[in-house]
Order: structure tokens, then sequence, then C-alpha cells
């Protein structure tokens, strides 16, 4: 998920089936509170690319790294 300039603001993990547009997302922050627990704490990004594209622009760069798993 993204705000409206374009930075990281939180990570969908898991989709209600039993409801339309229902999702659940885990917030950035406590992603980031995670990493820093790392032993060896990966180096983050942290000016966003995405800032200055437009909706169209930015929903192209995404969709490369939008990925659905599916359980059985």
């Amino acid at each position: 998920m993204f705000d409206k300039n374009g930075n990281l603001i939180g990570i969908i993990t898991a989709k209600h089936a039993g409801a339309e547009n229902a999702s659940y997302a885990v917030k950035t922050s406590y992603l980031n509170s995670l990493i820093e627990l790392l032993d060896d704490e990966p180096k983050l990004q942290t000016v966003s690319i995405m800032a200055k594209q437009d909706i169209n622009t930015a929903s192209e760069i995404v969709k490369n790294f939008v990925f659905i798993v599916e359980g059985r």
C-alpha cells in the first residue's frame, strides 16, 4: 500500500474470503521494528522513487513486485 506521495505504508497480507474488498495489511512501522531485531540488518531505501510518479506510471512500476500467495 502506498500513500499519495508514493511512500510504502503497508503490505497487504491477507484477504477475507467471505467479504468483497476486505483485506488485512501490516504497517511498515511494524515491519521496520522487526527488521531492527535482525542480526544482520538489511540496508533499506529511504528515498521514494515513486514520489514523483503519476499514479499510472507508479502502477506500472510496482506491478512487477506484486505477488499472490494462495494456500490449499
